[in-house]
């Protein structure tokens, strides 16, 4: 079988979509990859703020036309920056197992978390989701914008001597980068975004000899992680204006479940936690849902 492999060129994107090789080859042997680099509208650009360019969409268009133009088979993604609805004929594939989830706080040299709680300190961040979040857990810090690929922010942070900034810790373990991590945010109280940490493999509905390779890849839990942060997602009817997260976490057979939910102005923010068994992953995601909307609906009251 031969695949093209669609994938945008920064550095981490590149790592992801070797992952992807290797664990293909190691599926089917026999099967041969190459990889079609695409330049997105979001590449283009990473000065303005990333709601005001579309949201998540900046960075898929492109590779997703790539697929319906049959340019390429199979297209790499963060699974965190797709838009919860996807272009007609156009599927995931069962998802893989992710790294961590969570995110994690970078520091300039000098700064320790002491700081951020004593003094008046400025955090970047591209994130409408982590800037709501960090203002709660940090409340003399500033949030600034910051666009860019990991490489480019620490190197912005320097630049601009911010105090420091907040980024996925997916993204710096797979860059060799986790001697910079600062600290990572438990999932309570810095909720992910829906997917952090996982990779979304994208192909045409059509391709089903490839989605079954891909199936092989897969597993349960990735499955079920999927399913529920993606799943809320699409119910909350979430778009680049309202900053949105959630994260399933599995204790042996216990399902954990942590989501919120912003206004477009992040001035507030709905949170909730729901726990059940494995096999209770609609009947938790539906009671989250439903906590969320009521504590939406107090806000007008």
């Amino acid at each position: 079988m031969n695949i093209r492999i669609a994938t945008r060129g920064s550095r981490l994107a590149l790592c992801q979509s070797e992952i992807v090789r290797k664990k293909i080859m190691s599926l089917d042997p026999s099967a041969r990859c190459e990889l079609v680099i695409v330049r997105t509208a979001g590449d283009r650009n990473q000065h303005a703020p990333l709601h005001t360019l579309g949201g998540k969409g900046v960075f898929v268009r492109e590779i997703e036309e790539c697929l319906l133009n049959g340019e390429a088979d199979l297209a790499v993604h963060s699974m965190k920056d797709m838009p919860a609805e996807l272009p007609q004929g156009l599927c995931f594939a069962d998802a893989w197992e992710g790294e961590d989830p969570r995110d994690a706080l970078v520091l300039r040299q000098g700064i320790d978390e002491q700081t951020l709680h004593a003094s008046p300190c400025v955090i970047a961040t591209g994130s409408l989701r982590r800037a709501a979040q960090l203002k709660r857990l940090y409340p003399k810090v500033t949030c600034v914008d910051i666009r860019g690929n990991v490489e480019t922010r620490l190197a912005r942070m320097e630049e601009r001597q911010l105090d420091g900034l907040v980024l996925a810790a997916a993204g710096l373990i797979r860059l060799g980068l986790r001697s910079r991590i600062a600290r990572c945010f438990d999932e309570e109280e810095m909720v992910p975004a829906p997917a952090q940490g996982m990779l979304a493999l994208e192909c045409r509905t059509q391709d089903e000899d490839l989605l079954a390779l891909l199936r092989r890849g897969s597993d349960a839990r990735a499955r079920s992680r999927a399913y529920m942060e993606r799943g809320f997602l699409q119910a909350m009817h979430a778009d680049c204006h309202q900053p949105v997260g959630a994260c399933l976490r599995h204790q042996g057979s216990r399902l954990i479940f942590d989501c919120m939910w912003g206004n477009a102005g992040a001035a507030s923010f709905a949170k909730a936690q729901v726990s059940g068994t494995c096999g209770m992953e609609e009947e938790l995601l539906n009671e989250a849902v439903v906590i969320i909307e009521r504590q939406v609906r107090a806000w007008a009251e």
